[in-house]
This record gives C-alpha cells, structure tokens and sequence, in this order.
C-alpha cells in the first residue's frame, strides 16, 4: 500500500471519528424535551392565593426544641441572622448532607424516624429539617426549589434553600442551610426571588464557600423558583406549588425524572413577599388552568376514573382556578372542540404531537390557552 492511500485511509479515519464524536456530544447536549410548552397564556400574575405555615405548638415541631433546645442555644446570639445561623450549626450536628435519594417525609420528625440512626441525607430533607428548627424558634419559614431551565432533561437541575420570615426586617430571607449562607445588598439581606431579580454581580454572599465559586454554581439554577403553598407537616390544605419564572424557556410541566407538582406559574414575585400573617383573599381578574399528573388528584379528589395510559399518551387532570380555589364549573376546548362544561376536574389524553387546551367562562371566549407537545 503506497504512502498516498495510507494517508488518505488515515484522513477519512479521523474524519469519521470526528463526526461520530460530534453526534455523541450533540446527542448529549440538545436532548429532546418530553413535553415542550410552546404557548402559556395563563400566567396567574395576580395576588390572591394564601399560604400557610406552622408554628411552634405543633407537637413534632416542638419535639425539635425539647431535644436540641434551640431557643435556649439560639438566644444566646443577639441578632436575628447570628440565631438563624446558629440553628444551621444545630443542623450540621444533627445530620450531613450527601447526594442520596429523598426520604419524602414532610417533616425534621419524620425524617429522623426513617434515617435509621445514619447521619447522612439529601438537600431537600437537610432543607426540611432546618425549616423546622427555625419554626421550633418561633419563625415562620419555607423550602424553597432554584430550578434550571432544561429541567426536563438534566440530571442535576434543582437547588434547594430555605427562606424564614424576618420580623426584624419584615420580609422573606433566604438562607443555604448546606453552606450555612446568606445573600445581602449593603445591609439588607435578600429573599430568594431578589436574589433572582437583583443585579447579581453586585449583591454580596456570605458562607462557608468561597463567594466566586458559590455564585457561579447558584447561577445555573436561578431560571425558576418555587414554595408551597401549603408548608405544613400535614399538608391538608394544598399540594399545589407557585412557581416564579424568570426565563420562559423554564416553564416545565416534567423534569427528567418525574411530572412536575400542579403547578401555578407566575411572572410576577409579589405572592413571594407576602407575609405569613397576609391572607386576605381577593378577587382575580379572570380563570386560569391548572394541570397536574393523574395520580396527583387522589389527593385532593374521589372523582378520578381514570384510564389506561399507553406509550404514546399521556393522561392529566386539568382543573380551573379563581380567587384561590379550583372553580366548580368552567368550559374547556380541546384542539379546537367545541366548549365543553366541566365540573372542577377533567381528564384530558394529551398524545402525542401538540395539544391545544382553552379555558372559557361563558363557553364563548377563551381568556386562557396553552399548548403543549409531547415528542
């Protein structure tokens, strides 16, 4: 074999290699979503939605105070943010966090009960536990979901913190119970959403991690925010999420491993800053629709017949809702159908190819639409 086709068979080698590479990493990198979101005219952007939260007098959140004493180690320290962080510094005696599966409990008592006298849990149980601690204290606080926007194909896509409710600021501050962290602009420290909202490069973060390195990481997932709306340990009174999103592009309804929670989407962060004492409920604007997985219904519903899904379909509730509770009748369009009336909930096939769903009143005009494909 003369030198020339030597080469030649080595030029279209690596050319092939090249190319296979290339499809390997394309294939890495633009991954196809389940479920794309390409219209959402229903971002609910008004303020009449309650949440709730508990207190110290629940039995399990007072067990934490019997056992660990936090008020009495907590008011040792003057200020406000110096007792917080000392009740992250009882949370890093009491457990360890480590990149393993949920114990999906909704309270620090439950967890303990399940860890089986290991130390170690996930971000989202750590988060649990510190939100009780500081309601064992007397302060009202939430778990809060940083989520990236390719979500629905990511393996890593959520970062979760805490917020509490500050009577000495009289607002939301957000604070990482792993790296026992904070954000502020000058003097004020800053809630989740303003962290989000705020120009980043300036506003100052303090915590155990370098101050770089800890922004670059959080900025991979500030595309979304989301609380509960209900933030009890019992749970009775929603299982819905409100959801801020900052990038469109965010908006899912799967990620990867699972159907999003019913969702409520707003572009809006004023349902964040509400005060736990604010629940005044007004009068919205207009309906908006709610979708959430079929199983998600057993929960709040008797009235679920379901059906057998197959591969090719996927089957969801689809509820309405107005001046924060699920309306008991509206009409719904589907790809165009003619109105249909629909008391509280409906179970809507969504195949695959896209889905156009309309959200009427008066069986006449839309005032909501959404479309989504499913691949």
């Amino acid at each position: 074999m003369n030198k020339k086709v030597k080469n030649s068979m080595k030029a279209i080698l690596v050319f092939l290699i090249f190319i296979a590479l290339f499809f390997v990493y394309f294939s890495k990198t633009n991954k196809v979503k389940e479920f794309e979101v390409l219209t959402w005219n229903n971002y609910y952007n008004e303020n009449n939605i309650a949440f709730f939260y508990d207190d110290e007098n629940n039995e399990k959140i007072k067990s934490l105070d019997n056992t660990y004493k936090v008020k009495q180690v907590l008011n040792e320290c003057d200020n406000e943010i110096d007792k917080v962080l000392k009740s992250v510094d009882i949370l890093h005696v009491i457990c360890q966090y480590d990149d393993i599966d949920d114990l999906n409990q909704r309270s620090a008592y439950d967890i303990f009960q399940k860890m089986g006298g290991r130390k170690k849990v996930s971000a989202k149980d750590m988060s649990i536990i510190e939100r009780d601690l500081l309601a064992s204290y007397g302060l009202k606080s939430r778990v809060g979901i940083f989520r990236n926007k390719d979500a629905a194909t990511k393996d890593k896509y959520s970062y979760y913190v805490v917020e509490y409710w500050s009577n000495e600021n009289n607002k939301w501050i957000m604070i990482d119970p792993l790296d026992r962290g904070y954000f502020r602009e000058k003097d004020t420290l800053l809630s989740a959403t303003e962290v989000m909202t705020k120009d980043y490069n300036p506003i100052f973060y303090v915590g155990k991690t370098k101050e770089k390195d800890y922004k670059k990481n959080l900025k991979k997932y500030l595309d979304t925010y989301s609380i509960e709306i209900d933030n009890t340990i019992k749970n009775k009174k929603s299982n819905t999420l409100v959801t801020y999103v900052k990038n469109e592009k965010a908006l899912n309804i799967k990620f990867k491993d699972k159907f999003a929670p019913p969702t409520i989407f707003t572009q809006d962060t004023k349902l964040f800053d509400k005060s736990p004492k604010e629940n005044n409920i007004g009068q919205d604007e207009k309906a908006y629709l709610i979708l959430m997985e079929k199983q998600d219904l057993v929960k709040i519903t008797e009235n679920n017949q379901g059906k057998d899904q197959n591969k090719d379909s996927t089957f969801m509730i689809l509820g309405a809702f107005k001046d924060g509770k699920i309306m008991n009748e509206y009409y719904l369009s589907i790809n165009n159908s003619e109105y249909e009336k629909i008391n509280k909930y409906k179970e809507i096939e969504i195949s695959k190819g896209e889905t156009e769903l309309n959200l009427s009143i008066d069986g006449i005009n839309s005032i909501g639409k959404i479309i989504l494909r499913k691949n």
